[in-house]
């Protein structure tokens, strides 16, 4: 009994001690640990069994608890180089198997990041500079993440990933199943997969508002934290060509979205808001989109599409458009009705852009026989909502 006790106080002790060699002689790790200190976290944390071996440390049935979360995962291992090879105790790689993640909301995330950012910067900016030449590997096998509210979202993935003092990138990522559900939009059974060097993002089924979008597909480059968008397709985009690029910050809370399309047909667009006997939008456009996120919410929206070909907008019933009642008076509402009956267009212009939190649309008009038509619609602090 007493030499069992002398054994588990003894493995205590020295693995305390292996991780204390680690943190003090590895920068990277004491920016990690810095920022996490930070955050003041309290968390019930449980480890069924550890393992220190010669090359890493080995933990079994790991979970933490927080109020708004819980992560759980079968297996950690913390592999490091030997001394003798590395001449000091520096990371190498983290492997997490069967990991879950059970969140409340995307509001603890967000929380948490910004947590560690703000309160982990008054750490790091005391410490010297330095620079790490053994950059930790992190593989995650066979994933879970489910966020319950606000909205719902279900997810099982596999992912390799960086970990510099630069930030974290992304370099392998699977999913085999990913599900989300709000009140307005849907995704269900979304995949994605490697081949080739390049990913196909697969949605089987895509839900905005009552209408349903099938089949869309999507081909990706992933470059550590940009995105490359080679194609997009579904029956929406039918006849399209669309194209762009993603990039995120380090923390992949912010990000950046380009988009460039041509032959874009709106009429199909506006079918999903409206029935084709309602509203009718003939002709092709093409034009670049930007957009910006932070803390996972659009800040930043800037559009503009043209089109140098002939078309035709129809407004056959009028009560479709009544939502745009509470954004202009009733002179400029009618007006607008009336200004786009049958009316055949040359040339045409759509420009959006953010002016604080307002949403600013316009449309530019042009036909040689029934003259302009030019309309700006503010709608106001929409993206507050």
């Amino acid at each position: 009994m007493l030499r069992n006790k002398f054994i588990k106080y003894s493995f205590t002790v020295l693995v305390i001690a292996a991780l204390c060699i680690f943190i003090l002689k590895d920068p990277l790790s004491k920016k990690i640990l810095a920022q996490y200190a930070a955050r003041e976290l309290s968390a019930h944390c449980s480890i069924k069994a550890a393992h220190l071996g010669l090359r890493g440390i080995f933990l079994k049935e790991v979970s933490l608890k927080k109020k708004g979360f819980s992560v759980k995962a079968d297996s950690i291992s913390l592999s490091f180089y030997p001394f003798l090879k590395a001449r000091r105790l520096a990371a190498r790689s983290i492997s997490l198997e069967n990991l879950r993640a059970d969140i409340f909301s995307i509001k603890e995330i967000n929380d948490f990041i910004l947590a560690v950012k703000q309160r982990g910067r008054k750490h790091l900016h005391k410490m010297p500079k330095q620079k790490t030449s053994l950059p930790l590997q992190i593989n995650l096998s066979r994933t879970e993440v489910e966020i319950e509210n606000n909205p719902s979202f279900q997810v099982s993935f596999s992912a390799g990933l960086k970990l510099t003092s630069d930030g974290l990138f992304l370099q392998t990522l699977n999913i085999s199943g990913l599900n989300f559900f709000s009140p307005n939009f849907s995704i269900k059974g979304l995949s994605l997969k490697e081949k080739e060097k390049t990913y196909c993002l697969n949605i089987p089924s895509m839900k905005l508002g009552k209408k349903d979008i099938k089949k869309t597909e999507v081909y990706l480059k992933i470059n550590g934290s940009e995105v490359e968008i080679i194609k997009v397709s579904n029956t929406l985009l039918e006849g399209s060509y669309v194209s762009g690029k993603m990039n995120f910050d380090s923390y992949y809370r912010n990000a950046g979205l380009t988009l460039k399309f041509s032959h874009l047909s709106f009429e199909r667009i506006l079918n999903l808001f409206s029935k084709k006997e309602d509203v009718s939008f003939k002709g092709y456009f093409q034009g670049e989109l930007r957009a910006q996120l932070r803390n996972f919410r659009l800040v930043k929206v800037k559009a503009n599409a043209f089109s140098q070909k002939a078309g035709i907008i129809n407004v056959k019933n009028q009560q479709k458009l009544a939502f745009l009642r509470k954004y202009l008076d009733d002179r400029s509402y009618q007006s607008l009705v009336d200004s786009f009956k049958k009316y055949e267009y040359n040339k045409g212009r759509f420009t959006v852009k953010t002016e604080g939190s307002d949403l600013i649309f316009s449309l530019d008009f042009y036909s040689h026989l029934k003259g302009k038509r030019i309309v700006i619609i503010d709608f106001h602090n929409a993206l507050r909502r």
